[in-house]
C-alpha cells in the first residue's frame, strides 16, 4: 500500500466519522457515537488526509522533465520545417557580366545577375529535407578576351549533385570550359553534418 493511498483511505474513514457521527456496527467492528466537537475535528482531519493523498499520488506520477533525460524524436523534418541553404555568386577576374538560373530537383530556385556595379548575389532557397538533391545550371558570361581586349560571352551549363544541409552555402565555381562553353558547378562553401535522422532516398 503506498503513501498516497493510505492516506487517502485514513482521511475517507475520518471524513465518514466526521459525517455519521459514530454509532456504527458493521459485523465485528463498532464505532461508538460521539460528540458534535470531534466530528468536526474529524472532518477536518479526514479532508486534510484526502488532500494529501491526492496531491502525493499527483507529485509521484508527475514525469521527469530533466532534460538531459528526454528523448528527443527522431522523425524527418517535416513539410511545414523547410530546410534553408544559401547559394551564392561572385564575379570572376575579367567578367563584366553573368547572369545563373538554378534549377534544384527539376525546379528553378533561383536566378543570379551580377556585373561591375553589382559583383556578387546570394539567394536562400527552401528543400523539403535534408538530403542529396540533383540540380543544372544554365546562363551566360561575358567575359573580356586576354588577346583582343575584346567582351565575349559565353555560355554556362553545369549539373551534378549536391548534399543539402540546413544552413549550408554554397557558391559557383569553374569546373572546365569548351570552346564558346563554360562548365561550372555548385560547391559547398560551409557545409554542416547531415543530421542521421533526415537522410532520405532521392
Amino acid at each position: 500500500m503506498t503513501l498516497d493511498l493510505i492516506s487517502f483511505v485514513l482521511g475517507a474513514a475520518l471524513l465518514v466519522i466526521g459525517l455519521i457521527g459514530g454509532g456504527i456496527q458493521a459485523k465485528e467492528i463498532t464505532i461508538p457515537a460521539i460528540g458534535t466537537s470531534i466530528r468536526i475535528g474529524a472532518s477536518i482531519f479526514g479532508i486534510s488526509f484526502i488532500i494529501l493523498g491526492l496531491w502525493l499520488g499527483n507529485r509521484f506520477e508527475q514525469p521527469d522533465i530533466n532534460p538531459e533525460n528526454t528523448v528527443q524524436p527522431s522523425t524527418p523534418t517535416s513539410a511545414s520545417e523547410k530546410i534553408l541553404f544559401i547559394a551564392r555568386d561572385q564575379l570572376g577576374a575579367n567578367q563584366k557580366k553573368e547572369k545563373i538560373t538554378l534549377f534544384i530537383n527539376g525546379a528553378q530556385a533561383g536566378e543570379f545577375k551580377i556585373d561591375s556595379t553589382h559583383p556578387a548575389a546570394s539567394t536562400s532557397i527552401k528543400v523539403p529535407a535534408e538530403g542529396e538533391y540533383p540540380y543544372a545550371l544554365s546562363g551566360y558570361v561575358d567575359e573580356i578576351d586576354n588577346e583582343d581586349e575584346e567582351v565575349k560571352r559565353y555560355s554556362i551549363v553545369g549539373q551534378g549533385t549536391i548534399l543539402i544541409t540546413k544552413g549550408a552555402i554554397f557558391e559557383f565555381k569553374v569546373k572546365g570550359s569548351s570552346g564558346s562553353t563554360i562548365e561550372l558547378e555548385l560547391t559547398p562553401l560551409i557545409a554542416r553534418p547531415l543530421r542521421a535522422s533526415s537522410l532520405r532516398d532521392i
